[in-house]
């Protein structure tokens, strides 16, 4: 069993390491936004759900992706 949720781990890891090795934004130079003016970023959630075969059992599995809005930059 243990192996079973090792493999599964695995597989979600492998399908969202390309999302999370997408390079930043470059910096624009002359581009900053003034210290005054904040950006206001909402909370968002991306719900999938996946159905994997590992060692010929089929498992169903859901997928949660969002964003975390830190208060300060701190």
């Amino acid at each position: 069993m243990l192996k079973k949720i090792s493999n599964v781990l695995a597989l979600v890891t492998l399908t969202t390491l390309p999302v999370l090795a997408q390079p930043a934004e470059p910096a624009r130079p002359g581009k900053a936004e003034p210290a005054a003016e904040k950006t206001i970023v909402e909370e968002k959630l991306s719900v999938t759900r996946h159905t994997a075969t590992v060692g010929g059992e089929r498992i169903d599995y859901t997928a949660t992706a969002g964003t975390l809005v830190l208060e300060t930059e701190e």
